[in-house]
């Protein structure tokens, strides 16, 4: 399932895209696959941000009728106060 935003800017066009894959429980995600991935976007298409999360969800990618907050973001061993 994917998303396309685009809008237009002072500095040009804006483009946001959301890609979501699903995985079964038995399944191992291919994290490593979105580095070949960007590096091929950010070669060819000019890619200048990239954000990629892990979340538990359905393998069919619909959701029930329920609220699930996002993970918190990591941090380094030396943020921490």
């Amino acid at each position: 399932m994917a998303t396309l935003r685009v809008l237009r800017t002072l500095a040009g066009v804006e483009e946001d895209i959301t890609l979501a894959l699903g995985y079964g429980g038995d399944e191992t995600p291919t994290l490593d696959a979105v580095e070949g991935l960007a590096t091929a976007l950010a070669a060819d298409h000019g890619l200048v941000t990239l954000l990629k999360s892990l979340r538990s969800a359905r393998h069919d990618l619909t959701v029930r009728r329920a609220w699930k907050p996002r993970p918190p973001p990591s941090r380094s061993p030396s943020a921490r106060a």
